[in-house]
């Protein structure tokens, strides 16, 4: 409504408004994004595919987008803002992205995608992470984007303590019972250790 576009079909790739995400996205991870497939998505929109590089990459213009064109980084910013003030909308309590933007206030701004997508955007440092797991779990997301950021020295003692439930959840059984936690595989990140 606010671009003066059509309110039907506005769900179809074909919509305007479709190919407008579609040019900015495009943007942002410096490919052409309609030459990839395109997925199916739970909430009924078109979800873009890309390399994975390429969604780092455009979380990394996210966090600072001064190569941008000036009204889109002035939007990017803008978002920034939006995100810090009002985390919950991005996906609700007791989520690791709300909780995460939540707890960083604006240095870290993380949003969860279908299929085991997460991306962070760490806006002081230019750096943007993309991560998937495989198997398009959701289980395993969180701690893993928690074990990069903590690896990276993004969070502090406090925002660790206030995402301690994201950074090793607990596995419960049928009966209520911690039977186990998920931890990350830290072997793979240099100079850590399990």
């Amino acid at each position: 409504m606010h671009l003066g576009m059509p309110l039907d079909n506005y769900h179809l790739i074909e919509h305007p408004l479709q190919q407008l995400s579609l040019d900015i996205l495009s943007d942002l991870a410096d490919i052409d994004i309609k030459q990839y497939p395109m997925g199916i998505d739970g909430c009924g929109l078109p979800p873009p595919t890309m390399p994975l590089l390429r969604l780092g990459r455009a979380a990394a213009r996210f966090a600072n987008p001064v190569d941008l064109s000036a009204s889109r980084a002035h939007a990017i910013y803008r978002r920034h803002e939006a995100i810090t003030n009002e985390p919950l909308y991005l996906a609700g309590h007791g989520s690791v992205v709300s909780e995460l933007n939540d707890a960083a206030k604006g240095s870290v701004l993380a949003k969860t995608g279908a299929e085991g997508i997460l991306i962070a955007a760490l806006p002081e440092r230019g750096l943007g992470i993309a991560l998937k797991i495989v198997d398009g779990s959701i289980r395993a997301r969180s701690v893993a984007l928690l074990a990069i950021l903590d690896h990276l020295g993004a969070l502090t003692e406090e925002e660790k303590h206030k995402l301690q439930m994201h950074i090793s959840p607990k596995i419960v059984n049928s009966r209520g019972l911690a039977v186990g936690e998920i931890r990350p595989a830290t072997s793979w990140l240099p100079g850590l250790r399990d």
